[in-house]
């Protein structure tokens, strides 16, 4: 039993060694329903913040701000997962609107200072557009 005890606590601590984040901190460019700047930064080896701040592109008067909190696995050597829920405050034709949603998505980090991702978002507005909706972006972020 001791022997077990000890083999279970050597794998946890080889686990936490192993989960590091890929990055520090990124900026960069989304692209899906919108156009966007995208920033993303970890707190942790696991947890990070994005913020995402985005326009439409059919309609000029369409703009957002995204707050999300995510934790984040590794794949593979270079591919994580991540998922997580945030805030959104948007302007739609002179309306305001808030909305609840999460994020759940995969990301590659290059071996230069870059990451491509893919995600989608659900999410429930509150307000003027009451409802349910979601979108999906490609990210493409530079690290530092």
């Amino acid at each position: 039993m001791k022997k077990i005890l000890i083999v279970v606590v050597m794998a946890l601590f080889a686990i936490n060694a192993s989960a590091q984040s890929p990055f520090e901190k990124a900026i960069g460019l989304r692209l899906g329903s919108g156009v966007g700047v995208d920033y993303k930064q970890f707190i942790s080896d696991r947890n990070a913040l994005e913020f995402i701040g985005s326009f439409g592109l059919t309609d000029p008067t369409y703009i957002t701000v995204t707050g999300l909190y995510e934790w984040e696995w590794n794949l593979t050597d270079g591919l994580y997962w991540f998922v997580g829920p945030g805030a959104t405050l948007g302007a739609y034709n002179s309306n305001f609107n808030v909305a609840l949603n999460g994020i759940v998505g995969l990301e590659y980090k290059f071996n230069i200072p870059l990451t491509l991702g893919i995600d989608a978002s659900p999410a429930w507005y509150f307000l003027d557009s009451a409802g349910f909706g979601w979108s999906a972006a490609l990210t493409v972020r530079y690290c530092f």
